[in-house]
């Protein structure tokens, strides 16, 4: 009975040892990836969205010509590596840039059904899906709140 006990309590300390292994090896992960943020001026023509990953969060506005977010400067979008992408029919607009949609999104997690008419997407710095928001009820307040909840984000802070 004792050697099951001991032989129990030594596997859940190899057990907690690589997790904590793995957690750090993970941050350490984190760490050596280049994740200086992309600025508008610097993203080139031949963009696709895998050129953001670990560099930007992305707000991907479809088939709507505003987006409302003429309240916030452009300062604050930097402070949380946010570029806002406007995605109308087939193509898709960064700042002055246009780019071909079918180009721009291969490979990339997001599916034909997420591009309905009706969403904002908001991606985070992993390339995948965080929020989505309806056109009708979009505030940007919805969109930073969301951003500064995540853990990458909480990591920035925390580090800067």
């Amino acid at each position: 009975m004792n050697s099951t006990f001991i032989l129990r309590k030594n596997n859940s300390a190899k057990l907690l040892f690589f997790t904590l292994l793995i957690c750090i090896s993970c941050g350490y992960y984190y760490d050596s990836i280049v994740k200086e943020p992309l600025l508008k001026n610097e993203i080139k023509k031949n963009a696709t969205i895998h050129s953001f990953k670990w560099k930007n969060r992305l707000l991907i506005n479809i088939n709507q010509n505003n987006l409302n977010i003429s309240d916030y400067k452009s300062e604050e979008f930097i402070n949380y590596d946010l570029i806002l992408i406007d995605v109308l029919n087939d193509d898709v607009f960064i700042n002055d840039l246009k780019f071909k949609r079918e180009i721009f999104f291969k490979n990339s997690h997001l599916k034909n059904y997420d591009f309905n008419n009706s969403n904002i997407i908001l991606i985070g710095k992993d390339g995948k899906i965080k929020k989505k928001y309806s056109h009708s009820n979009f505030e940007i307040n919805n969109v930073l709140n969301a951003i500064d909840a995540m853990p990458m984000r909480i990591y920035e802070k925390n580090n800067e």
